[in-house]
Order: C-alpha cells, then structure tokens, then sequence
C-alpha cells in the first residue's frame, strides 16, 4: 500500500511530506533488488527488482490554493432569490 507522511511548521504550513510503497513515520527507504519508490519534497528514489543500484530523480510539485465553493443549497436560494426578483419587476411593469 501507498503510505507516507506530512510535516508543518510553526504555522500550519506544509514543511516537507514524503509517500511511497514502505514509508513509514518520518522514514522513506527504498532498497536495491526490490520493487520500492519513494518520492519526498522534490527528490524521488526507487529500485526494482534484479537491479544492483537505486534510481533517482526530481519531483516538481506546487501547493495548490483551494477557491471556495458555493454549497448547493446556497445557489438554490440565490437562484430562488433572483427569479423572485425577475417576478416582481416583471410584475411592476405590468401595472
């Protein structure tokens, strides 16, 4: 199973992580002659079977910023809310 770890600072931001298919609490091994990868902050490492030696290489990655999304019943009652209001000026109109 894929498994790994995240760290913060002080402040709650991300710090550093790791994920693989052995981490482990604040570990991230790979081993020469077995099917084992890790990736941690932009540095990857795996070996794989019948293989005497590890492959490396880098990672670019970018902390995503989450917009806020509206919930369901927010967007019915502004959907209700402007067809009311479509009513009433339609309405006003007429007289």
């Amino acid at each position: 199973a894929n498994t790994g770890w995240l760290q913060f600072d002080a402040t709650g931001a991300l710090d550093g992580f790791c994920f693989g298919n052995e981490a482990g609490s604040g570990s991230c091994p790979a081993d020469t002659d077995a099917n084992v990868w890790y990736v941690q902050a932009g540095f990857m490492q795996y070996g794989a079977p019948g293989f005497d030696s590890l492959g490396n290489g880098s990672v670019t990655y970018s902390l995503a910023s989450v917009a806020a999304t509206p919930e369901p019943g927010t967007l019915v009652m502004l959907g209700t809310a402007l067809l009311a209001g479509a009513g009433l000026a339609r309405r006003r109109l007429r007289v």
